[in-house]
Formats: structure tokens, sequence, C-alpha cells
């Protein structure tokens, strides 16, 4: 849920990410919908969709966010032997339909809940809470780190509308629900919380950073596909001398880059940009155009349209937001590890028969009981 549920396009917020969303930490086998870490969901290849044209015609979803408060209210108690529904008055049995949905989801869905609650548990023992509005800011961050596969500024003001649309698709690719979605983000503001504690970015770490964030950079125009049909659809056009940019704005999905005919911020070796993706940018000669680049389960090109040699500028200079950028690095990695270990030392009971044969497939080293 990464995200992750992040690294998905996109710096990775927990995921991911929208990651793995995000990381929803790693990437996972491919049944429907299987243990993603939501902020990193981008990192899981996406169910089969058809090959349509490009240009048709894609109905755009609603994109209200949901409302993140934290803890879902508890399920309706109802007699066990009550039907799920009638056809034409006969009965579906509500054992049925719960035993397809445990053994289809229900290891994803448990799996949110049981990290949800132990970095509640952790957060807890530190005297620490996690806040609607923390909840919120978590996933504003991830919203933002989904959109593009480069973190821009903290003000950030892009198309939030696109931006919620960017995530859908993205969601709906990887089989995970926005309710999935927001339980890895709900985990994240409270692993934040506990990662943040005690930090301390001293002077040798700023030196590492300044070298990191103004060494030699790129900047490329990005364009988002979702099958080899529409690569090689573009490629047609380029080689009939149709310019990149306008096939971004014209193809792109991915509405907020393409919004701006696909140009990113410049990055460098370093920055949290998806590997394949940064890699092929320092391979390329300016004006040149990458091979299909697959990451998060769609198609990448890019045009490398700038080099820029590093930059001169004093350490005390740019010492405040050195220290920004690289605490929240800090604290992104120390949440990562965090959720891993934390799980990893849990004491988990399942009482389910499908669920516990789920989960030591899955997790076969687990401390199950």
């Amino acid at each position: 849920m990464s995200i992750s549920m992040r690294s998905l396009l996109g710096t990775a917020v927990a995921l991911s990410t929208l990651a793995a969303l995000v990381a929803c930490a790693g990437c996972v086998q491919q049944r429907k919908p299987s243990g993603p870490t939501v902020t990193q969901a981008w990192e899981r290849p996406a169910r089969p969709e058809s090959d349509r044209p490009l240009d048709a015609a894609t109905p755009a979803p609603e994109n209200q966010a949901p409302d993140p408060t934290p803890a879902s209210p508890e399920p309706e108690i109802r007699p066990p032997a009550e039907p799920i529904a009638y056809v034409n008055g006969r009965a579906i049995a509500r054992r049925r339909a719960t035993d397809i949905l445990i053994d289809a989801y229900g290891l994803d869905v448990v799996e949110l809940l049981i990290r949800l609650e132990l970095a509640k548990e952790t957060a807890a023992s530190l005297g620490l809470a996690a806040s609607l509005e923390d909840v919120r800011a978590e996933y504003d961050l991830a919203l933002r780190s989904i959109s593009s596969p480069v973190l821009g500024p903290e003000d950030d003001d892009s198309d939030r509308p696109a931006a919620e649309r960017v995530l859908d698709g993205m969601l709906a690719r990887n089989g995970v629900s926005k309710t999935q979605f927001m339980l890895k983000i709900e985990q994240d503001a409270y692993l934040r919380k506990v990662a943040d504690r005690d930090l301390v970015v001293d002077d040798g770490l700023l030196t590492a950073e300044h070298d990191r964030a103004y060494g030699p950079r790129v900047q490329v125009r990005h364009m988002q596909l979702n099958s080899l049909a529409e690569v090689s659809q573009v490629r047609a056009e380029l080689d009939a001398g149709v310019d990149f940019e306008l096939l971004v704005r014209k193809y792109s999905r991915n509405e907020v880059t393409a919004a701006a005919g696909g140009l990113l911020p410049p990055f460098s070796r370093h920055d949290d940009v998806p590997p394949l993706l940064r890699e092929a940018a320092f391979e390329l000669q300016e004006g040149q155009i990458s091979n299909a680049i697959r990451e998060d389960g769609t198609y990448h090109l890019i045009r490398l349209e700038r080099r820029f040699p590093p930059t001169e500028i004093s350490a005390d200079l740019v010492r405040d937001e050195l220290r920004t950028r690289l605490h929240r690095r800090l604290v992104e990695q120390r949440m990562r590890q965090l959720a891993a270990d934390l799980f990893d030392a849990a004491d988990i009971q399942l009482t389910d028969p499908t669920l516990l044969r789920r989960f030591r497939e899955k997790h076969p080293n687990a401390r199950l009981r």
C-alpha cells in the first residue's frame, strides 16, 4: 500500500508508496489482489488491459478523496445463517460469499490490519498518536508522490483532481481498493510519528546530501502508456516525424505530467526516482528517446532534454533546504525498516484456516500460532 502501500512512479512514500501503493513494501504474486504495500503499488505488474486505441474515450471516475478517518467502524453483527442475497427467491448463502472473499482478498486485508495495529501499538508505547490531520497530510504526500516520478517542491500546486485520477488508475490496475490504500496511509501516519522521534541530522550527513543534491543532473520529458501496443502506436508517429512533446500531451496516461508536456524537474543519480527510469535517463544523449521502460506495471518513454553540470553553491547557503530533504528521506527509510521489523517480530494468530494457509505460503518464516 511502496503503498509500498513508495515507489512507485514517484518517490517511495512508504509505499509504496502508490508503490509499494503503496510500498505496499514489496511486490507480490499475481493473485487478485495479492498483498500490496500500497504506496509502492506501482512496483506490481498490472492486470492485463485491452490494447484499445490511445484516443479511445476513457470515462473519468469521480475522484473525491475519501475521509481518511482512522479506525473503520465495527461490522454489523448478523445471524450466521442469514443469506447474503436472494435471486428470484433463491438464497445465496452468506458463508459461500465470505469463503470466496476470504480466499481471494482476505490475506491482503488482514495483513494491512495487522500492520496498522502494530504501528498503532508501537506509537502508543512511546506516548505518540496520529491525528486526523496527520493522516490527511500523509495522504497528500502520497498523492504528490504517485502523480509524478520526481517529487516536486513542498508547496506543490499541481492539479489535484488529475492527481486523484492517476491514483485511482494505479489502484485499479493493481487490484487495490481505496479502502486498502487508506489503511496503508493510516499505518504510515503512525510509523512517521515513531520514525521522526529523536532523528538527528548531523553535519556529516548534510555534507553528503549537498554532494547528492548539487551533483550532475538531467531533465527529461516523460510519457506513461498502458501497453506495448500503445508504445508501438507512439513509435510509429515518432517515426513519421511527430514531436515527442505533442505525443505526450495527446497520449500519456499520467494526466499530471502530461499537462506539462511530460517535463519533469531535474534529478541526479541519487534522487528518489524509479531506478530503471533514472539509469535510462543518464544513458541518453540530449534529444534521444529511450526504449520502453516497464515500471509500476505500465510502460514509460523518456526523452533527455538537458544535462546540468554540478552546481557550485556553498552548503551553508542551502543548509535548511538540505536538512529538510535529508530529514524527510531518512524518516521514510526508518518507516520502511520499522514496518518490516515490527511485522517480522510480531506474534500472529490466525483463526481462519484459509487465511492461515495463505499466510504461511507468503510468509514461511513468520511467527504464527
